[in-house]
């Protein structure tokens, strides 16, 4: 949304959320959407003109490349020229204070707990006392100026910054103060006005609001401050002895009202972070108002007892017995035992309640709930047993609209929220849901593609979450999303900047009217690094956000010199996963995207970084990029060193990416730690050491590597079993090679979408078997979805169907009887797959014969 603007004489630059415009560009007085309210923003100063060119001109100096002033000022200062003589507001002169801090009488005197204790202050009260004591903290370190704190009751004059809203708020002519609370939580905003001897920072406090530390936070940024990671290590404050503003007028509010992410902690982390969210205008928290429907927590509702009484209550599972932990979606029964428990919530003052299913695909298979059922697949079905990955969307709506309707005729205005997650993400095809608008939906569409956008014509995956998001929000103006923000939704711990999603997705979800956001990350930022962080929780407050304005302006505070070749750095490796042809959710597709050119352009970058920066601090944060690009390298040789079946080599990669993260922890808790370490350096390494036992350990020794390549055949209609391509005698000289080192998606056999083959496809190898006496067997590190196996025609055995999350999805079979040592032998597997949004198909990881002990 683009701000209004109060009228005025002479050429100036604007901020706009803390990106910079010449007031000669066109800009629309559009207030975005339904819920949105305009924002006005006047003129903003902040240092002397000659002091913000006089910056530009040295950076230049030093290679940084910096726009056009007249058009994006990059400057932690923010300038004006020719705008009338406004008289300055000055916070602090010399070194000396000038202004004097005063706050309601409620709140006074600033106080708060102890490290350990309970906040018990009153909200209001700790956003306002939180706001001081950070304003005053900031100016005295930039300035080394203490600023005097009073209340509103104390006879004071002079020049005073009035910090929440107080009687002396109330009595400046111009601020509109957000303030009120609805059930869409649409109220939350701040404003910033100064004149000649007034400074208001005021916002809604009310709660679950944060408006007056925000407007700390945002004035703050306007003289320089910048927080771009948690706790002090990532702040960045500048130093200046005398802080004087011009006039200024800013009211604004976010485009999102549900802005939050969680993650595990440990030690300070938490703390921590929950301020690095308020710094950058997230609201840690908010999405728990309505309630968070976690996995399982429908059994908090559900009358357990009863599963004696009326087991129809209760899901049918497909072998007749109940589930004492899903209700039965159409009963009755269940419906009114479970309104009655939220009623019963809702008399002792709750305004909401939260619940969702089990983890997995829980459903019910009675014929009632089979009857409303719309039978579709769910998103990235299981064709082979479409059963348990059927949507339930129909029924698991259908049972909450009911038990909402008959709360709310009891309680109008009390809100349910659930999820439209795993076989529930699809939206419901009944016009009855959510008559009475009550109903909250937390969006996690888990299976899809994680690296592209919604523009993007050529991924389905993406299309088709977008199609699903925009018909969940004409379903509910309460829906938000919960995303996974780590890229790679099991493991991988390599750098996956996204800043190419954010920039277009989070534009798109505000115009379908998504209400927010609760995602989950990793704590460890060196997985998606820290301009993705840094944009994403700028777009979440505003979509209109200049965003390259905005990345260049991390640059050059966090680098300083050395900005431009870490942009460089950045850019190359985003834009890698823009353009890519792989599609998917978990590292299987890494290997694809990390090209040997693209390696050697990062490390390029990452060398002129080194040599470019000066200062201390800006080596020490190239240093952190260089570590995460030697990381990422490390990845790429360790996926390497398994293809060849060099497992010895594989574990010192392994070994050195472990020490990296070690290293990166040491400079910051915040990267190189994650709470459940799955398929990162370490659990690679382990089983890594598992296969080892096999090919130099005491299972058995390495015989042979199977060929990389094989000779390879679709099978769409099946026809392969009947016709006998197993047999040795088969023609094959018309099959393809394909690779077994990479799923057959990414060597050719997907459509223009990024659709997939899904079926039978047909592997056959020449393999020379040495002479051996001990027992020989095949082992296949990776197989998705399901494997038989036959060696020179004679059948061997058979892989069960094993879905492609769980793995590692090895198959192992003793060939003994079936091979010919000494001699020329055919091995031929046939395998099926039929999961698309994975990112491996069939055989991905090098095979090997070894001999048993």
């Amino acid at each position: 949304m683009a701000p209004t603007m109060a009228p005025t004489t002479g050429t100036a630059t604007w901020i706009y959320r803390n990106v910079y415009f010449s007031s000669g560009s066109r800009m629309n007085a559009e207030s975005a959407r339904l819920r949105r309210k305009p924002i006005a923003i006047t003129t903003v100063i902040a240092a002397p003109l000659n002091t913000a060119f006089s910056w530009a001109e040295t950076l230049s100096t030093k290679g940084v490349e910096m726009r056009t002033l007249a058009s994006t000022i990059l400057l932690t200062v923010i300038c004006l020229s020719s705008t009338p003589a406004f008289a300055e507001f000055v916070l602090v002169r010399d070194g000396a204070p000038a202004a004097t801090i005063v706050i309601a009488a409620e709140h006074y005197p600033v106080s708060g707990p102890q490290q350990g204790e309970e906040d018990k202050r009153p909200w209001s009260t700790r956003n306002v006392q939180d706001a001081v004591r950070e304003f005053r903290h900031y100016i005295e370190k930039i300035s080394g100026a203490r600023l005097p704190i009073v209340s509103d009751r104390d006879e004071v004059d002079g020049t005073l910054v009035l910090i929440g809203r107080s009687t002396l708020t109330d009595a400046v002519p111009g601020p509109d103060i957000p303030s009120g609370r609805t059930r869409t939580l649409e109220e939350e905003g701040f404003v910033i006005q100064s004149t000649a001897d007034r400074l208001v920072l005021a916002g809604n406090d009310m709660k679950p609001f944060r408006g007056t530390r925000y407007a700390v936070c945002e004035f703050l940024r306007s003289l320089g401050v910048r927080w771009f990671m948690p706790g002090e290590f990532g702040e960045v404050v500048p130093k200046r002895e005398t802080l004087a503003v011009r006039e200024m007028n800013v009211r604004d509010a976010p485009d999102f009202p549900i802005r939050d992410y969680w993650t595990h902690s440990k030690g300070t982390m938490h703390a921590e972070r929950t301020e690095w969210k308020i710094h950058n205008l997230m609201n840690p928290g908010i999405a728990a108002w309505h309630g968070i429907p976690g996995d399982s927590s429908v059994r908090n509702v559900l009358p357990k007892d009863q599963i004696d009484a009326h087991p129809e209550w209760f899901a049918l599972l497909a072998n007749g017995e109940r589930n004492p932990h899903m209700p039965c979606m159409t009963d009755p029964g269940i419906i009114e035992a479970v309104a009655e428990t939220l009623k019963v919530r809702a008399r002792r003052g709750a305004h909401a309640a939260a619940f969702a299913p089990d983890d997995g695909t829980p459903r019910c298979y009675c014929e009632d709930c089979r009857a409303i059922s719309t039978g579709f697949d769910g998103y990235g079905a299981n064709l082979r047993d479409p059963g348990p990955e059927q949507s339930t969307s129909n029924e698991w709506f259908h049972f909450v609209t009911r038990v909402m309707e008959n709360v709310n005729g009891e309680f109008p205005d009390f809100i349910i929220t659930t999820n439209g997650y795993s076989n529930r993400d699809i939206p419901p095809e009944q016009s009855d849901v959510n008559r009475s608008g009550n109903l909250s939906v937390m969006f996690a569409n888990i299976s899809a593609c994680t690296i592209h956008n919604y523009d993007d014509e050529h991924c389905w995956q993406m299309t088709r979450q977008a199609q699903m998001v925009s018909r969940w929000c004409r379903t509910s103006d309460m829906v938000w999303r919960y995303a996974y923000n780590y890229t790679m939704l099991v493991g991988k711990d390599t750098l996956t900047p996204m800043m190419h999603r954010e920039r277009v997705d989070i534009p798109h979800l505000h115009e379908w009217g998504l209400w927010g956001f609760f995602d989950q990350d990793e704590p460890d930022w060196s997985m998606t690094g820290i301009p993705t962080r840094i944009l994403r929780a700028r777009l979440e407050w505003g979509t209109g956000t200049d965003v390259d304005a905005f990345l260049d302006d991390f640059y050059v505070n966090w680098y300083g010199r050395a900005a431009e070749p870490v942009k460089t750095f950045y850019e190359a490796l985003d834009h890698a996963f823009a353009v890519s042809h792989e599609h998917g959710h978990e590292d299987v597709i890494l290997p694809q995207i990390y090209t040997d050119e693209l390696l050697a352009k990062l490390g390029r970058s990452i060398r002129e970084a080194e040599q470019l920066a000066e200062t201390d601090i800006e080596k020490l944060h190239v240093e952190m990029d260089a570590l995460m690009y030697e990381h990422l390298q490390l990845y790429v040789a360790f996926q390497r060193s398994q293809q060849s079946c060099d497992y010895d080599d594989a574990i010192r990669h392994a070994d050195r990416m472990i020490e990296i993260r070690k290293a990166l922890h040491e400079i910051t808790p915040f990267m190189g730690w994650r709470a459940y370490p799955v398929y990162d350096a370490a659990w690679r390494q382990k089983e890594i050491l598992k296969i080892q036992q096999r090919t130099s350990g005491p299972d058995g020794d390495l015989l042979v590597v199977m060929p990389e390549t094989a000779r390879f055949r679709i099978d769409p209609h099946d026809d392969g079993i009947f016709a006998r391509w197993m047999n040795p005698e088969w023609d094959d000289s018309d099959w393809r090679p394909m690779k077994t080192t990479a799923g057959w998606q990414s060597q050719g056999l997907r459509d223009q979408r990024g659709h997939t083959y899904m079926g039978h496809a047909w592997y056959r190898f020449d393999v020379d078997i040495p002479e051996t006496d001990r027992p020989v067997a095949l082992y296949a590190p990776a197989i998705v979805n399901e494997a038989w196996l036959w060696v020179n025609g004679e059948y061997i055995g058979h892989r069960a169907y094993q879905q492609p999350w769980y793995r590692p999805q090895p198959f192992e079979a003793d060939v003994t009887q079936g091979i010919k040592p000494g001699e020329t032998n055919q091995i031929t597997l046939r395998v099926l797959c039929n999961y698309e949004n994975f990112g491996a198909n069939g055989i991905y990881k090098r095979m090997f014969l070894y001999a048993r002990r």
